[in-house]
């Protein structure tokens, strides 16, 4: 479902950066992704995480379905308009350089996250 989802709301959020705008379509996945997180964690705060010594699925599928919904606006909002303000933002001749660096930037920052996870969940 992940790599289904992400792969058709890639084309979805490149449609819409032509129908939408820049600005519309940042703040509006910025508004979706974040209540989506926070639909995820009222769900695993509020909700049971057994049912009669059995897990709760209910809770699973709404952990999942906040999951899914997370990475459509991720995908479908945020990540085209990352992408596109990177490449225009920089002048012509020092485009290749500066988005090296810049996506260079992004993946040591993915990395320090992955890394400290687990440290944080313990």
């Amino acid at each position: 479902a992940n790599g289904a989802i992400s792969v058709l709301m890639t084309f979805v959020g490149i449609w819409l950066l032509g129908k939408m705008g820049r600005r519309t379509l940042t703040m509006t996945g910025q508004f979706g992704c974040t209540a989506c997180l926070v639909f995820i964690g009222a769900v695993t705060l509020f909700m049971p995480e057994t049912v009669n010594g059995q897990p709760d699925m209910w809770r699973s599928y709404m952990v999942l379905f906040g999951m899914l919904l997370f990475l459509s606006f991720q995908q479908g909002a945020l990540s085209p308009v990352t992408w596109l303000l990177l490449s225009e933002i920089f002048p012509t001749r020092l485009r290749g350089i500066f988005m090296g660096g810049a996506v260079f930037a992004m993946w040591i920052a993915n990395f320090l996250i992955s890394l400290m996870f687990p440290v944080l969940l313990a």
